[in-house]
């Protein structure tokens, strides 16, 4: 079954530009009993994958938080003084390609006690290579083993004092130093009149705002995180804390409108068309890969996944069934944090 066109090709245009989006609205959270059987079974998977990668505490303890893509979201002092930033997306350690979280952290676990770190990271696409010093950390280690083994078995008092142990001992506040300590606090499903009700709200704001922060250093970050922020904020505002819940909200919006992004459009020059697919590469050599699956009469689509000094292609096919047209033209652009575009020959 063939697509039937006015003409062809298309002409296909990408744009640069830093407006707001709309919104993804909040969802209903899950039950008391659900948090806690997930939050288990998270605990449980956790400590499963450090047993395969880390069963130990490693020689070399990093000073660093990343995304599972990579990215540095979070730096302690010592290692940014040695160079690293976040944004930076991890690549190679030790000269060895790495991809996977997995990956990195048996790499890491690897290096020799007294280091250092040798990463290979991109920075908005230029290749930096870095040799940062090595601290070992097994009481660090130890606080985060402990943390994990305690929500594994639902000792959420345990799980919370582990927690805040490997937050101080991390020596910077990132998101994944808050994130068990919040969700072993939330499975106590404490009474928001009572201290410890008081105490959750304010650190489901802290988690909140951190996460906000964090998810600015990873490709298309803040657009996933913003239904899970604004999901926080009604919580506080329905518990009493407006003030907080609409500090979110501001922080929200102005993340949302600095964002990069880049916009294309295109001619709808096809007749019975079912839907678009847009695909995008960002290195020249790099094959083309599916990005969004758009509905018919479609003519615009703003990719947010992108960083700033890169350049990122793009094409749009037509689709009816399993039928594909013929890709439209290649449009290139580089978001900055000035409007910026690009359009196909």
């Amino acid at each position: 079954m063939g697509i039937r066109s006015k003409r062809l090709p298309w002409r296909l245009a990408v744009i640069g530009f830093a407006t707001c989006t709309a919104c993804a609205p909040a969802v209903n959270g899950p039950s008391a009993p659900q948090v806690r059987a997930e939050v288990e079974a998270l605990a449980r998977e956790a400590l499963s994958k450090l047993d395969r990668t880390t069963p130990g505490p490693p020689p070399c303890g990093s000073g660093w938080a990343e995304s599972s893509g990579g990215y540095v979201v979070a730096v302690a002092e010592w290692a940014e003084q040695a160079g690293l930033r976040p944004g930076d997306q991890i690549v190679a350690v030790g000269g060895a390609q790495v991809t996977a979280s997995e990956e990195r952290a048996r790499a890491y676990a690897r290096v020799r006690t007294g280091g250092p770190f040798v990463l290979k990271v991109l920075r908005q696409g230029q290749p930096f290579t870095l040799a940062l010093p090595c601290r070992y950390q097994p009481e660090l280690f130890r606080a985060e083993r402990r943390t994990l083994e305690a929500a594994s078995r639902g000792d959420w008092d345990g799980c919370v004092a582990a927690a805040r142990e490997a937050r101080r001992l991390a020596g910077f506040t990132a998101y994944p130093n808050v994130i068990w300590e919040h969700a072993c606090t939330r499975a106590k499903t404490p009474p928001m009149a009572s201290p410890e009700g008081s105490d959750f709200a304010s650190l489901s704001y802290e988690t909140a705002r951190l996460l906000l922060r964090d998810s600015r250093y990873v490709p298309g970050g803040t657009t996933n995180v913003q239904g899970t922020v604004r999901q926080t904020a009604d919580d506080l505002r329905r518990s009493g804390s407006s003030t907080q819940a609409d500090d979110l909200e501001r922080q929200l919006q102005a993340a949302m409108a600095t964002l990069p992004r880049l916009q294309l459009t295109w001619m709808d020059n096809s007749i019975d068309e079912d839907g678009f697919l847009v695909e995008r590469r960002v290195d020249q050599a790099d094959p083309y890969l599916p990005l969004a699956t758009l509905p018919s009469n479609s003519v615009t689509y703003v990719d947010t996944s992108v960083q700033n000094g890169v350049t990122y292609c793009y094409r749009v096919r037509a689709f009816r069934a399993s039928s594909y047209s013929n890709p439209s033209n290649e449009a290139c652009a580089m978001p900055n944090p000035s409007t910026s575009s690009g359009g196909g020959r």
